[in-house]
């Protein structure tokens, strides 16, 4: 009802033009857009301070607020390894020779604090 009334009286009457904002008040930021991370690409190599290293790639959104979690995943558990914000890669360090490691990424809105829909599963071995 409140809406409908709003309505009709903005019908009338401009009620945006007739709103002064208050002093010491901050315009909102830009909602945040949290992509769906579709592309989550595994590499390894050698080089660094260790012997091996992984890296994870994907495309992401262009709004460099968006925090991109890491997580490995052993035995079905997710376990976040790490997090970078506006860049579509992700450097793991200390890769074991042995072994299937398991990752995968979820964007996060620093301004809402939601996490977006986690990527599907990457497997990286050597």
């Amino acid at each position: 009802m409140t809406k409908h009334i709003l309505t009709e009286i903005n019908k009338h009457q401009d009620m945006q033009a007739a709103f002064d904002q208050p002093e010491n008040t901050e315009e909102l930021p830009e909602p945040i857009h949290l992509p769906e991370i579709r592309d989550l690409r595994a590499n390894t190599s050698f080089g660094g301070f260790s012997i091996l290293q992984g890296k994870l790639s994907w495309e992401g959104s262009d709004d460099d607020r968006v925090v991109y979690r890491v997580y490995q995943e052993t035995e079905g558990i997710p376990n976040k390894v790490g997090e970078i914000t506006g860049k579509h890669e992700y450097t793991i360090k200390g890769f074991d020779l042995l072994g299937e490691r398991r990752y995968f990424i979820v964007p996060y809105d620093p301004l809402t604090k939601l996490e977006g829909k986690r990527s599907e599963i990457v497997k990286m071995s050597f």
